[in-house]
């Protein structure tokens, strides 16, 4: 695995604090740790290199052994050739957990705990003339010319991410634009495992669909359309953020939307690894590995090794999938989380409207670049014309998703690796304020020419 390097202009460690690889690193034990509770399961992780056929003989040969039926309780089968997962959850008691701890071809068991939607700030839009109605009629107001477009009365994030320096201390939003190319996003895709998508919302034209809803209890995707509603909000954001023909990034782009948290924002771990694993086959089968994203918006605190970082890391290695992750609203470092930790994610921190760092944003090398989080406008599940105003990573991580299609559909950028360092050289460099703590002082941007050609406003 490769290690997140921390920028050059953050003061180094003295030499003998020199830090091992981040695959090698574990995070410290603190007495103010986010949430999290154990559900009494467990998810095993077998070893790299095996194939389908190893994990089928293995479960059978576990089943074989235990004879009591209740003894083993097999809950989710990973069968992960392509991206060279294999693993599988479930219930064990404690004899037959420590066999399985000294199984060869076990690499560890984790428990199978609770995951959360990190908090975030709900907000109410500012006094200053604009209703939703007025916001949603300006900010439409657009000006083209071929592919060529700019976006007046933008929302400030978008403002941001097209401009090379930080918003002057404006009132009117009319005087924030967004430069872009009108066709970011065209024939891309985006993953954005939540809570759910509203699909029918105006803002996303049609170009939003239900994926698959990853239910406790039930196996492989439900087949219930109401299942696929989202009840809790988070997910309609998230997608609006990166595709809404208003307030999105890459303004063409398609929503894919798997949905895995219920209406109180929570989901077994174990289930995410499922529902990460059905975005994965769907990419692969259907020939979008160049043309396509996986967002991720939400994480838990971890202690040693983790399932969810590694199968985002083989995923990558493997098959070429990006995955954009939020570094999460602790104020900690994005190490004691994942998948803030994992190696080939883009990690993502948050940033205000003057390009200061968020207090709350987590924080450390793993953090890879900078985006708007603070007061992100996007759309509501209320109903189809809705929109509300979130604060934190998980509205800054959407941004660099969208840039990850801009970069792909724009620019013509193949290859995971090469999307990935793309959207780190593209970035605005050394503009933010504040105390990075090890972030890479990097503002996710779209390099778009005409930034460049133009004097900001």
């Amino acid at each position: 695995m490769e290690q997140k390097q921390p920028s050059t202009e953050q003061q180094q460690p003295p030499k003998e604090q020199k830090q091992p690889p981040k695959e090698q690193r574990q995070p410290p034990k603190e007495q103010h740790q986010p949430p999290s509770r154990s559900t009494g399961g467990h998810i095993v992780v077998l070893k790299a290199g095996l194939l389908d056929s190893h994990l089928e003989s293995h479960l059978q040969q576990l089943k074989n052994t235990h004879k009591n039926k209740t003894a083993v309780q097999i809950t989710h089968s990973y069968y992960g050739e392509a991206s060279g997962f294999h693993g599988y959850a479930g219930h064990f008691p404690p004899r037959i957990l420590k066999s399985l701890r000294q199984h060869p071809e076990v690499e560890w068991v984790e428990e199978n705990e609770l995951v959360q939607i990190p908090p975030y700030t709900i907000e109410e839009p500012e006094s200053d003339g604009w209703g939703e109605e007025k916001l949603q009629e300006i900010s439409s107001l657009r000006k083209r010319h071929d592919t060529s477009a700019t976006q007046w009365c933008a929302p400030w994030n978008l403002h941001a991410i097209s401009h090379r320096s930080s918003l002057p201390n404006l009132q009117s939003s009319c005087f924030w634009t967004y430069y872009y190319n009108s066709t970011a996003g065209e024939n891309t895709y985006a993953y954005v495992i939540d809570s759910g998508v509203r699909i029918t919302h105006e803002e996303l034209e049609g170009r939003a669909s239900h994926g698959c809803t990853i239910k406790t209890g039930c196996a492989g995707c439900s087949g219930s359309l109401s299942d696929h509603d989202d009840l809790n909000g988070h997910g309609t954001h998230v997608a609006g953020i990166i595709a809404a023909r208003t307030y999105g990034v890459a303004k063409k782009a398609r929503v894919i939307a798997v949905k895995v948290f219920d209406e109180n924002g929570e989901a077994l771990r174990s289930d995410v690894i499922e529902a990460f694993l059905w975005a994965v086959n769907e990419i692969r089968v259907k020939g979008r590995r160049d043309t396509t994203v996986i967002t991720i918006s939400w994480g838990r605190a971890r202690e040693g090794t983790d399932a969810l970082a590694t199968v985002i890391d083989r995923a990558f290695d493997k098959l070429g999938i990006i995955t954009v992750v939020s570094s999460e609203n602790y104020a900690r470092p994005a190490l004691e989380n994942s998948p803030a930790c994992a190696a080939k994610a883009i990690t993502v921190g948050s940033i205000g409207k003057e390009w200061s760092v968020a207090a709350y944003s987590n924080f450390g090398c793993e953090v890879d670049i900078l985006a708007p989080g603070r007061s992100i406008i996007s759309l509501s599940e209320n109903h189809d014309s809705a929109l509300k105003i979130l604060t934190g990573t998980s509205m800054a991580t959407p941004h660099v998703a969208g840039l990850v299609l801009n970069a792909m559909s724009v620019h013509g950028i193949k290859g995971a690796e090469s999307v990935k360092q793309y959207i780190f050289d593209s970035a605005t460099r050394d503009k933010v304020t504040g105390n990075l703590r090890g972030a890479r002082n990097l503002v996710a941007n779209n390099n778009y020419d005409q930034q460049n050609s133009l004097h900001p406003i």
